[in-house]
């Protein structure tokens, strides 16, 4: 029964997945674990069981099974190292821009400038569609206060537009808005012409631009 159970766990783990929108999506299937484990450990125990009854045939087998372990252990080493590296190392280093890098850096830029500006809008078009969500976090904005200036907004609309305070959250039309001079923009260098005046950059950890901020021109 148990192995049955297992069985139609692994098959129906993707599932739920399947139905939404972003797929494939790691987290959404999060309910594969520990399946891929348990078949791992199995496989790995049956191994062994083989090649210890293997061993006791012959002394030569007996090494061929011994070199055989040590390569495994030596691949399974190499393997966790890679991981190790990857994961905690390299994924920080290639890939910022998809953990949502740079916006507690774009609001600690702001700290000494947004009272200059009447409103500062912060585009919400991809990989910042987000934005809303981390500015709130990072500015310590009163949870109370943002529900009673929003009432309108439904949770998990994450890319549309949203509005708190002086900041709104939504697509910059730079030739449109950039002689608004008591606005500051926060965007992504796409957003903005090659030349344009710019307070500050900043950087993912590959050195690639990330957000810039740009005041508005007379």
């Amino acid at each position: 029964q148990m192995k049955v159970l297992i069985f139609i766990w692994f098959l129906t783990a993707p599932l739920p997945a399947s139905i939404t929108s972003g797929v494939p999506h790691a987290v959404r299937t999060l309910n594969f674990l520990p399946t891929f484990q348990l078949f791992t450990a199995l496989g790995v125990i049956v191994a062994l069981i083989v090649l210890f009854r293997y061993a006791q045939l012959s002394r030569v087998r007996k090494i061929m099974v011994y070199a055989s372990i040590f390569t495994y252990l030596f691949f399974v080493a190499f393997n966790i190292s890679f991981y190790l590296n990857e994961y905690f190392v390299q994924q920080n280093y290639y890939t910022s821009v998809d953990w949502q890098y740079g916006y507690k850096q774009a609001v600690a830029k702001l700290s000494s400038i947004e009272n200059k500006y009447a409103k500062i809008v912060v585009t919400n078009k991809p990989p910042l569609d987000q934005s809303y969500m981390f500015f709130l976090f990072y500015l310590k904005y009163p949870p109370e206060k943002y529900q009673l200036e929003n009432v309108q907004n439904l949770s998990g609309g994450f890319r549309e537009n949203h509005a708190f305070g002086k900041y709104e959250f939504r697509p910059i039309n730079w030739q449109s808005e950039k002689r608004t001079s008591d606005t500051l923009f926060i965007g992504r260098p796409e957003d903005f012409p090659e030349g344009t005046s710019v307070i500050d950059e900043i950087k993912y950890l590959n050195n690639d631009p990330a957000i810039v901020i740009v005041p508005g021109k007379i």
